[in-house]
């Protein structure tokens, strides 16, 4: 159900020539969300794991427990609550796991409020003005998966300002000045009904030792995770964000015989505040079980025995600001009347944020065992006491002492950029040839800056649990040892994130070449070759991994390069991406009633830039890869870009009693009924989403600590790649499972063989279509009564089966797409009154 209202108005033209409009628009929109996932069922809170295949083992005694039930005396009371206050009851009957025993409809929408402003102001018929101002407030609610935390609130204010100022110096020579002022404040929080998951109340319900006893007093929950079916808590915190930008360009056009020459300058300052987490467990931990103790990730967590822990006592707000340059010159030359050139060179200068609050570091990895580099001796003076603890006789320096700048890396100077294009008519005017050649650079914008903030001023620290002795070396409610004080052991800190010191912006080369005919009958094709090649993406390669070996991380991490540090991530520019596609598009302008355009594209993105299991495109910041000694294990094909797509829209005016003239009252009534129609449609079909098989992260064959940066790839058996021919295929058995198998940890000296991007999920087939009619009133008033239907065939497209090895769900379809109007078969009705 939704709701809207709005309203526009236009000022007339006054004596000195000025226009004032204004608009608003109010929308509220609310639906259901499906949460459709797995909890623990009732029987295991009580610690009753009878169900579970193969034997759970007391890690104490080293015997099994018996019939797999765990006595309550040994349930942890931390295990115990984190059930009571984070999970909500399974509400599907049974202990099957394989499937989603907790399935419920939750409310989902957004609220919506925005108005614009604008005004023009003709000084001369040579100088205009135009001012526009604009102001949107949206709250975004989506419930959580885990919906006894409340709901996922997204509240966002949005402010522009635009001014623009043009002067036409003579005919041929016209500036065009622009400055735009841009304010944008967005957050997170839970709502009301997870008003009472602040941290400070929450950590002490739970009763975790360790956890400092001022967090930040924000919404927020600590970060449980599971290897098994079971939903994870996930990283939910609350925060403020504030992003502001200046811009100023200019853009100066000379037209001189068959040149026109444009030339422009592009000022822009930027600065961002907010008091974001900068790390994964933040402030009230990230604990995961893997089953290392019991061969269950489960009774691990019933008994309280994480197998890794991580904590983080975040920095103050921070406050980062810079300002980015750039400079053009081009040239559109008409050589003939069938040939034109166009070419021209670009300038960008991107220095690196600095932070106002001195909360930058970097970390020197030339330096033996590693040091850490911060601005200033203003900066120094902020190291807390538990991060220089944690780190034992790692040296903290400033810039000056490193000889590098303040703002701990380089800046690159090289960004030229040039561009080439041509349009080519061979035969006259029925047929075009187009291409180009450029280069452009991918601006690095927060998520890098973000890397560098809070670690000098924060204390962040991993821990990785084992038996000693045959007991645990750390158990709830004492996850990193007995206190604060006590967890500072050097090894124990994490870096999170350097810079690389000399990193350069990333750039990608773009090339095309196309081919346009006129058919006739109003009718276009165009044939076109798209590629690029990008370099210098950034990827996060922890700095301290070890290389492949088959004595164990325990053993191995003995000769990490950095033995003060567990982690130390760094934001590197070191891998690709390339994109080849080729496209057809069939274009029929409006006659004869019908319009419509089908495409098709036939597309292949491959890039190591994802890690290893990579599900969209790679964000600014980049992904873990697997091994930073070989960062082509992670290269194949992205999930985000379909082999094939076809889309089809047209348009139709219904030509029913369009050319009949009744001759009496009642015709004149029909002909209103039945005549005027308009029927508008879509048609998708895609091929699935590239997908990767996973162990599940509880595996280890490079003996490397895979499960501190990713879910590592499996090994082929040799039956086959995983993909079963489409007749084969059923809701339970997408995938030949059989053609994996999971290698054993320590004992390979190797990751796994598989690719990433080696399954491919199901495809999408949608026909969607609207009819709509308009009864007029006068010019300008009409009522419009309408139709439409998305999936009209009700076809069923399924969503992506699971890809975890160790689940036994793994190639099994339990629900059904939603993007992109792939659900079932929806019908609406309209009536909409225009005046």
């Amino acid at each position: 159900m939704s709701n809207d209202f709005g309203f526009s108005l236009g000022g007339p033209v006054i004596k000195n020539k000025t226009f004032l409009f204004g608009d608003y628009e109010g929308l509220r929109y609310r639906a259901q969300s499906l949460i459709n996932t797995t909890v623990p069922p009732d029987s295991y809170r009580t610690g009753d794991l009878s169900s579970v295949t193969g034997a759970i083992k007391d890690p104490l005694s080293g015997l099994p427990f018996p019939g797999n039930i765990i006595p309550a005396s040994r349930i942890s009371p931390v295990s115990a609550k984190v059930l009571e206050l984070l999970y909500p009851h399974q509400i599907l009957p049974g202990n099957n796991i394989s499937n989603p025993n907790y399935t419920v409809l939750k409310p989902v929408g957004n609220t919506n409020n925005q108005y614009d402003f604008r005004g023009d102001q003709y000084f001369t018929d040579k100088q205009t003005v135009f001012a526009r101002y604009s102001y949107k407030n949206i709250v975004r609610a989506t419930p959580l998966t885990l919906t006894t935390l409340g709901d996922d609130r997204a509240p966002e204010k949005d402010r522009t300002l635009v001014v623009s100022y043009n002067y036409v110096i003579r005919p041929a020579l016209l500036n065009e000045f622009r400055s735009g002022f841009t304010n944008r404040g967005r957050g997170r929080d839970f709502g009301v009904a997870g008003a009472n998951f602040d941290g400070p109340a929450l950590a002490k319900a739970l009763g975790i030792a360790g956890i400092r006893s001022d967090p930040p007093k924000v919404a927020s929950v600590p970060d449980f995770g599971f290897s098994g079916p079971f939903v994870g808590t996930g990283n939910a915190r609350g925060f403020t964000q504030l992003s502001r930008s200046i811009q100023f360009t200019d853009n100066l056009s000379w037209s001189k015989g068959r040149h026109t020459f444009k030339f422009g300058a592009d000022i822009r300052h930027l600065r961002t505040t907010d008091n974001i987490s900068f790390f994964s467990g933040d402030d009230l931990g990230e604990y995961r079980f893997s089953g290392t103790f019991t061969n269950n990730d489960f009774a691990d967590f019933l008994l309280g025995y994480p197998n890794r822990t991580r904590l983080a006592n975040t920095s103050p707000d921070i406050d980062g600001s810079t300002n980015h340059q750039g400079y053009y010159a081009q040239d559109d030359f008409k050589v003939n009347p069938r040939l034109t050139l166009n070419y021209g060179v670009r300038y960008e200068f991107h220095p690196p944020f600095v932070d106002s609050t001195l909360q930058l570091a970097n970390f020197d990895r030339n330096y033996p065992g590693g040091r850490v580099i911060v601005p200033n001796a203003a900066s120094l003076a902020l190291t807390s006491p538990q991060f220089k603890a944690s780190i034992g006789s790692t040296p903290i320096i400033t810039a000056a002492e490193a000889g590098i700048p303040e703002t701990l890396r380089y800046t690159d100077k090289n960004n030229f950029m040039p561009r080439f294009g041509f349009a080519y008519r061979p035969f006259g005017d029925r047929t075009v040839i187009r291409g180009g050649y450029g280069i452009y650079s991918v601006t690095i914008l927060g998520a890098v800056f973000y890397s560098l903030t809070g670690i000098h001023t924060s204390d962040t620290k991993t821990f990785t649990n084992s038996l000693v002795n045959g007991v645990p070396q750390f158990a709830f409610p004492n996850p990193f040892g007995t206190g604060l004080g006590a967890i500072g052991a050097v090894g124990n800190a994490d870096f999170r994130r350097a810079n690389a010191i000399h990193a350069p912006d990333p750039y990608v080369q773009q090339w095309n070449f196309t081919i346009e005919r006129d058919l006739g009958w109003n009718t276009g094709l165009r044939v076109t070759y798209v590629g690029s090649h990008t370099v210098k993406l950034y990827s996060s390669p922890d700095l301290n991994q070890v290389p492949v070996n088959s004595l164990g991380y325990s053993v191995a991490k003995l000769s990490r390069p950095f033995p003060n540090w567990a982690i130390v991530y760094s934001r590197d520019p070191n891998v690709s991406a390339k994109y080849n596609a080729l496209s057809a598009e069939l274009n029929k302008r409006l006659s004869n009633g019908l319009s419509f355009q089908s495409s098709y594209v036939w597309a292949k993105n491959l890039s190591n830039a994802n890690g290893s299991n990579g599900t969209g495109f790679a964000g600014e910041a980049g992904s873990v890869p697997t091994d930073r000694f070989n960062l082509g294990l992670d290269y194949g094909n992205l999930s985000g870009t379909r082999r094939h797509r076809w889309l089809t829209t047209f348009t139709y005016d219904v030509p029913l009693a369009k050319n009949w003239a009744p001759s009496n009252v009642g015709g004149h009534i029909v002909k209103s009924a039945v005549a005027g129609w308009d029927l508008a449609g879509i048609f998708l079909f895609q091929t699935g989403q590239f997908l990767t098989p996973i162990t599940g992260g509880k595996y280890d064959p490079s003996g490397t600590n895979l499960d501190s940066r990713a879910n590592d790839r499996p090994d082929y058996t040799g039956t086959s790649y995983g993909n079963l021919p489409s007749d084969q295929r059923t809701l339970n058995v997408y995938w030949d499972k059989s053609a994996f198998t999971i290698p054993a940890s320590n004992t390979l000296g190797r990751f796994g063989n598989v690719g990433p991007g080696q399954l491919i999920g199901p495809g999408t087939v949608i026909t969607s279509a609207k009819l709509q009619k308009k009864f007029y009133f006068a010019e300008k008033r009409y009522l419009q009564l309408e139709g439409s239907a998305t999936n009209l065939l009700n076809h069923a497209n399924f969503a992506n089966p699971a890809a975890a090895l160790g689940s036994s769900s793994f190639g099994r379809i339990s629900s059904t797409q939603s993007a992109e109007g792939a659900g079932s078969r929806t019908l609406q009705v309209g009536l909409r009154l225009a005046f």
